[in-house]
């Protein structure tokens, strides 16, 4: 790829860098395409969209310099607009830079609802609850049939019976049907947490199921290509196939702590007391493994062991990856201690992971089921979980998810600290000196004021992680059980 990049002669001049980028991509060359998005950095004539492409790119790849770089180069072009401000803001927040998103977006003075939902969704992420709901009261003002504001706006408190906010939701149900589809599912989300917090189930039931119903037209969960990937991952990775492979042999100073689990499991919770030590940073939901293993151009124990074939000596291939992986960390963190990965994804890259960093730490929260399927369900969920909109697919994705936790397990035993969420709230004082004695780290008695810690949040747990241990979720299921039978069915409770 890099002679292919040279043989062009004047690269700038070309208008097809993007082109260029996705080939170098499918090769997995993330050398060629760093080069490439630094020679678009020095393209005088790159219009506005392709810088704006070219930052989404940098940040795909985890190259955040770079991607702050063309973004700043792209909000050049039209400072004053709403939409550039917001892109750029919407960027910065998505490369963990959520601060300086935020006081961007604040310097511009910007009264656009848009512009006024974003700087709500980043307080709500840094833990200003107070501020972030002003601001989305701000934008229901204008839009009574802004969805997803009203979404936020719920999943930030508690409705009770005299609320103001709760007579404004309700009166802008005969609003929402002149919203477009999003907006209308994302209403009926909050409209089903109002219900739910009023104490009327079935009213909240109705109103989760509409919602679902209605996003699911446009988002639709691939079951049965899920559960080939899982099957090839089971297939692919055993104990001698692993030991066929080499590993990473050097010893790094802060290798990543890795936890897994079902999203609404208490992972979260997991993380938030880890990073309120010292030496930890809670790294949220990176994708830094995906990122890092770009070159190896598939996740099997073949691509493995043809990344190996590239390198002079096996082990080195891993070292290189633990390099590149840390390389990451530092361009969205700094110079830190150790990170707490609990990417969602990271359940299928296991084998790969234990190449990588063969002494990380890795702990799996297990949650009961049912609790977990209706939280999952009730959560609107921002990203790619399209398996979150009905209870089939739920359980389809649970028990996806329940072959790779055993199939690991029956790889690494112990060296996984399987956390019950159940056990852990109401053990916290137990279970946190398992974990922490499980990490290597010493026990700062985080547990009494994780609640405190000032990173920010960016998962669908920003609000519960703000608060101290609570046992209020536990059993929640048996008052959706009415709804819950293709659950049932399908998980085999």
């Amino acid at each position: 790829m890099q002679s292919k990049i040279m043989s062009r002669g004047n690269l700038l001049q070309t208008n097809d860098h993007l082109g260029d980028i996705q080939n170098a991509f499918k090769a997995g060359n993330r050398k060629a395409m760093v080069e490439i998005i630094s020679a678009i950095i020095k393209d005088h004539e790159a219009t506005q969209q392709q810088l704006l492409l070219t930052a989404r790119i940098a940040a795909k790849i985890g190259e955040m310099k770079l991607a702050i770089i063309v973004i700043d180069k792209f909000a050049d072009v039209k400072p004053d607009s709403s939409e550039t401000q917001l892109s750029k803001a919407s960027l910065l927040a998505e490369l963990g830079q959520v601060t300086q998103a935020l006081e961007y977006v604040t310097c511009k003075s910007s009264s656009h609802p848009a512009i006024n939902h974003f700087i709500g969704t980043v307080r709500s992420q840094l833990g200003d609850i107070r501020g972030a709901l002003k601001h989305f009261r701000e934008v229901v003002k204008v839009w009574p049939n802004a969805g997803q504001t009203w979404y936020m706006i719920a999943s930030l408190k508690t409705f009770t019976q005299e609320d103001s906010d709760l007579k404004s939701l309700f009166n802008s149900i005969k609003l929402i049907e002149g919203a477009n589809s999003l907006s209308r599912a994302t209403f009926y989300y909050a409209l089903g947490k109002a219900q739910h917090d009023l104490g009327h189930y079935q009213k909240a039931g109705e109103a989760y199921l509409q919602g679902a119903k209605l996003i699911s037209v446009d988002k639709k969960y691939h079951a049965a290509a899920d559960q080939q990937v899982v099957k090839a991952i089971v297939n692919s990775f055993n104990s001698d196939s692993l030991a066929s492979l080499s590993k990473n042999q050097l010893c790094h100073e802060f290798s990543p702590i890795f936890i897994f689990g079902l999203p609404r499991s208490g992972t979260t919770l997991i993380e938030r007391i880890i990073s309120s030590h010292s030496h930890v940073i809670a790294g949220g939901e990176v994708d830094f493994m995906q990122k890092s293993t770009i070159e190896m151009k598939g996740m099997s124990i073949q691509h493995a062991k043809a990344f190996e074939n590239k390198f002079a000596e096996p082990q080195l291939s891993w070292e290189h990856l633990a390099k590149l992986y840390l390389h990451l960390v530092k361009e969205r963190f700094g110079e830190v201690g150790t990170i707490v990965d609990k990417n969602l994804g990271n359940s299928r890259y296991l084998g790969l992971i234990s190449r990588v960093f063969p002494n990380s730490p890795k702990l799996w929260v297990r949650r009961d089921p049912m609790d977990a399927a209706l939280s999952c369900f009730r959560t609107c969920f921002s990203g790619s979980m399209h398996w979150s909109w009905s209870f089939e697919n739920i359980a389809r994705y649970f028990v996806l998810e329940d072959v790779l936790f055993e199939h690991w397990y029956k790889i690494f035993g112990d060296e996984i600290l399987v956390v019950p969420y159940e056990e852990f709230v109401a053990s916290p004082q137990i279970w946190s000196k398992k974990i922490f004695e499980h990490c290597h780290l010493s026990d700062e008695n985080t547990l009494s004021h994780f609640h405190l810690n000032k990173q920010e949040s960016v998962t669908s747990s920003s609000a519960q992680v703000r608060k101290p241990v609570y046992q209020d979720s536990v059993g929640i299921s048996e008052t959706y059980l009415s709804i819950m039978k293709p659950f049932i069915d399908n998980y085999g409770v």
